[in-house]
């Protein structure tokens, strides 16, 4: 069986895969059935798919049964849940991170006071507690030109 799946091209496959998914033309379909009595390799190779394509169908880990793949199949098949869900999840997260973002700037600009003393407010005050450099023409043209 090795041997015949070695003689058969990937455009071949894709062919047999498109049967069994009934996505073909009628005349890719009749090729198919062409093939199919006149090639035996062609016809083991279908086989071999068929019997995948069935265990793939009918298989289902028992650890998940019933409540994960019914979950996983609810949302690929219904848009309206995944957005609710997805709109759910945003709705829940965003307070959050934006509270960490908050304590983060205040720790950083904590830490920055602390270390370099009491911050020169000539900018925007994000940029005084970050000790970041104050950006001018000139600091860009550099910028640009070196990198």
């Amino acid at each position: 069986m090795a041997d015949s799946t070695k003689r058969i091209s990937s455009a071949d496959r894709k062919l047999l895969l498109g049967w069994l998914e009934g996505s073909l033309s009628d005349s890719e379909t009749q090729e198919v059935l062409r093939r199919l009595e006149s090639e035996a390799d062609f016809g083991s190779e279908y086989e071999r798919l068929r019997r995948l394509d069935v265990l793939l169908t009918t298989s289902a880990p028992d650890g998940f049964q019933p409540f994960f793949s019914s979950r996983v199949t609810q949302r690929l098949f219904d848009p309206s849940s995944s957005l609710t869900t997805v709109s759910d999840a945003i709705r829940l997260l965003f307070p959050r991170l934006a509270l960490a973002c908050i304590v983060i700037l205040v720790a950083l600009g904590t830490l920055n006071m602390i270390s370099y003393g009491q911050p020169i407010l000539e900018g925007p005050l994000l940029d005084a507690l970050l000790s970041l450099p104050r950006s001018s023409l000139e600091n860009a043209l550099y910028l640009a030109i070196e990198y």
